[in-house]
């Protein structure tokens, strides 16, 4: 909770808003037979930011969409992720070993939120492949990201086409 955190325009004066969030989560990573490993991760959060606040977010990229053709999630590959309303996601994994220290993990993330400004939920799914060469704190990845693409219709936001994304990842620890 924070007191005063955002703010909106309401018939030309500007109102502050508190800000809370609520959560619960639950996550197991349960060792199987031969060094192999189920990862499980889900979670349900209620949020409010003031009335209708939607934000917007996406990787950071230099593609531009503007002028007439333009939807509502903005350049890039941005999307509805936090707003006023609840969401849950899940997230499963599953880890291969592929010798004394390497391991493959392929996973699976999906996201559903019922934003109070939109009409419709927004469904998100990632899925990909993370690779442990066996290098203390080095793991690689790849994966895919589908994201639905709001416009506006009929003076309401409506899901109209779904876009993906490609990530690949690096993480090095010190």
């Amino acid at each position: 909770f924070q007191s005063n955190r955002t703010s909106s325009l309401q018939q030309g004066v500007v109102t502050h808003h508190d800000l809370l969030h609520l959560g619960a989560d639950f996550f197991v990573n349960l060792p199987l037979a031969k060094r192999q490993a189920l990862t499980f991760y889900t979670s349900a959060f209620w949020y409010d930011y003031g009335p209708n606040y939607l934000r917007n977010i996406g990787v950071n990229n230099t593609a531009t969409r503007l002028g007439p053709n333009a939807t509502f999630n903005g350049p890039g590959v941005a999307y509805p992720l936090h707003g006023t309303g609840t969401s849950s996601l899940t997230q499963l994994g599953y880890y291969w070993p592929l010798g004394p220290k390497a391991g493959l993990m392929p996973y699976a993330y999906a996201q559903l939120s019922w934003f109070n400004a939109l009409d419709q939920a927004v469904g998100t799914w990632y899925g990909g492949l993370c690779f442990y060469p066996g290098l203390k704190g080095v793991r690689l990845g790849v994966d895919y990201q589908s994201r639905p693409v709001f416009e506006q219709q009929a003076n309401q936001l409506q899901a109209s086409q779904r876009k993906g994304v490609w990530v690949f990842m690096a993480q090095l620890k010190f």
